[in-house]
């Protein structure tokens, strides 16, 4: 478990919706220390806080336990995923850097910029996603 990666997305959740250590202490029922603990990754937290973390700022925490063979690596992806992740592959190394930082970005952003995001995207691949007769990429 990567204890510093879970505890920026909680940090981020957090502040995305304007809580402070304090408010989310309290809804934990624990100390702000221990808030700050989680975040900062200085210690690692039960699983059951990191939960109340989760659940405090609108997450759901999912563990899944599995067999590790050497080498293996599963990536689970759903019906939306999938076209997103064909196009990402599709792209040179400097796009892929900035969808990256753009992908980053977003949980930290208001609604509505999100949502503005979102259109241009949904433009952008409406755009570059059709062909002409011949099946070249129009774009």
């Amino acid at each position: 478990m990567n204890y510093k990666s879970l505890g920026r997305t909680l940090r981020t959740a957090r502040k995305r919706l304007g809580l402070s250590q304090f408010e989310v202490a309290d809804i934990m029922g624990c100390s702000r220390a221990q808030v700050d603990n989680i975040e900062v990754a200085r210690q690692r937290a039960p699983l059951h806080r990191l939960e109340d973390f989760s659940k405090a700022v609108g997450l759901k925490l999912t563990v899944r336990i599995h067999p590790k063979k050497d080498g293996d690596t599963a990536v689970q992806i759903d019906k939306k995923q999938a076209p997103i992740l064909r196009a990402t592959t599709a792209l040179d190394e400097e796009d892929l850097a900035l969808v990256q930082a753009l992908a980053e970005l977003l949980p930290c952003l208001p609604s509505n910029i999100r949502g503005t995001l979102v259109g241009i995207v949904n433009l952008w691949s409406e755009r570059y996603s059709k062909t002409d007769e011949v099946g070249t990429l129009v774009g």
